[in-house]
């Protein structure tokens, strides 16, 4: 009998620059004009735990500036 593997994964839909995140009261802090270092450290804590979990992230960003779709190309 086959066994069934847990294969569990986050479909990530972004603009390339986290810009909020959920306090610890439920209240969402959001900073959509730079790269707050809050919101930085809050997503790659996030990532970490995703990380130790097995849990895989699959990230697509949607994006219309120029310098973030030449960047790779360089």
């Amino acid at each position: 009998m086959p066994r069934r593997k847990d294969m569990r994964q986050i479909i990530m839909i972004t603009d390339g620059k986290p810009s909020a995140m959920t306090l610890e009261d439920g209240r969402i802090y959001k900073n959509p004009t730079g790269l707050d270092p809050h919101i930085l450290q809050e997503t790659f804590r996030e990532v970490a735990a995703c990380r130790r979990s097995n849990i895989m992230i699959n990230t697509f960003m949607l994006a219309d500036d120029y310098t973030w779709s030449t960047s790779s190309k360089r």
